[in-house]
């Protein structure tokens, strides 16, 4: 099964909302019965309504790729700063949104899969972990991503931690994938549009100590640029040695 039938209710959602449906929303149902309605406008923000990802985009230097960028809401606050950005996103979906909204260089890619010359910095935002589907898939992203990256680059990228969000229910079913012994951040979710719904999927968010740990581990040095008092974070990732 291609990531493509987990996520297509979503790239349906943005190509809806570009073409008038501004009132559009997007469901996502979570483990433990929990239903998540989300405003689809949200992913055509402008970046400086949100102080976190203005601060990656500040960070941003020479050449770059914006990794799973969706509607490019990033790629175009980085083009009208005048640096040279490259947009991937596995839906076709989301490279027709960008390249309507003036996405110089969108692409279809899998950045698991996505080879190029490499690159001053790599941006992955709006949970940008959630490109791993659990916890062992971690490390092996990390090293993955070294090879698309100079020596002297940077990865920058915001995760959660879902201990911090406060809802009771988050914390109930955070507890119930520990007693099955799973990493707390690993969700399981399926999307939903307009009564469809797509295939479930495992998706992943990470603490700061842990995504800390394992970047070590692969051969990174990882600070915490911004933390949050909801959880969220930003951190900025560079290659060791």
């Amino acid at each position: 099964m291609t990531k493509i039938e987990h996520y297509q209710p979503h790239g349906q959602s943005l190509l809806d909302y570009l073409r008038g449906d501004t009132e559009a929303v997007i469901h996502v149902h979570s483990d433990g019965g929990q239903r998540t309605d989300v405003p689809v406008s949200i992913f055509f923000r402008e970046p400086d309504h949100f102080p976190l990802e203005l601060q990656a985009i500040e960070l941003c230097r020479g050449r770059v790729l914006d990794i799973g960028a969706g509607s490019g809401c990033h790629t175009l606050a980085l083009q009208a700063r005048g640096l040279e950005i490259v947009a991937i996103d596995f839906l076709p979906a989301c490279v027709e949104v960008m390249r309507a909204r003036g996405v110089r260089a969108a692409q279809q890619g899998d950045i698991h899969t996505f080879a190029s010359e490499p690159f001053d910095t790599l941006l992955s935002l709006m949970n940008g972990l959630a490109l791993v589907r659990d916890l062992r898939g971690l490390q092996p992203f990390l090293t993955h991503l070294r090879r698309l990256l100079k020596p002297n680059g940077q990865f920058l990228v915001d995760s959660c931690d879902l201990r911090k969000t406060g809802r009771p229910q988050s914390q109930a079913t955070i507890a119930a994938r520990r007693r099955a012994g799973r990493y707390f951040g690993e969700s399981d979710l399926q999307l939903e549009y307009k009564g469809r719904r797509g295939a479930p999927f495992t998706q992943l968010c990470v603490d700061a100590n842990t995504l800390v740990k394992h970047a070590r581990a692969a051969g990174w040095t990882c600070e915490i640029v911004v933390q949050e008092a909801t959880g969220r974070y930003l951190a900025r990732l560079e290659p060791q040695g």
